[in-house]
C-alpha cells in the first residue's frame, strides 16, 4: 500500500506540473483555444512543437543529472551490502 501511495503521489504530481506546462506555454504563445490548426498562429504552433520535444528532453536532461549525482552506488558498495546482508540472512 505504501509503494502503491508513493508512485499514485508522483504519478499526479507530474499530472499537475505537465497541465501547468501546457497551460503556461499556450497562454505564452498565443494558442487559441477550439481553433482550427489552419488559425492558429505561427508562435502557437512553435510552442506545441515545444511540448513534444525541448521540455520533455529537458525534464530527461534534469532527471539524467539528478540520478548521476546521486546514484553513489559502485561494485564495493554493492560488495559491502551483499555481505551485510549476508550476516543478518
Amino acid at each position: 500500500a505504501t509503494y502503491i501511495s508513493v508512485v499514485m503521489f508522483f504519478n499526479r504530481l507530474a499530472i499537475i506540473v505537465q497541465s501547468l506546462i501546457f497551460a503556461i506555454v499556450h497562454t505564452l504563445t498565443g494558442f487559441i483555444e477550439r481553433g482550427e490548426t489552419a488559425i492558429q498562429p505561427e508562435l502557437a504552433k512553435i510552442g506545441i512543437r515545444l511540448h513534444f520535444g525541448l521540455i520533455p528532453a529537458l525534464f530527461l536532461l534534469v532527471g539524467a543529472i539528478i540520478f548521476w549525482k546521486f546514484y553513489d552506488l559502485t561494485p564495493k558498495k554493492i560488495d559491502n551490502i551483499q555481505a551485510e546482508l549476508g550476516k543478518i540472512k
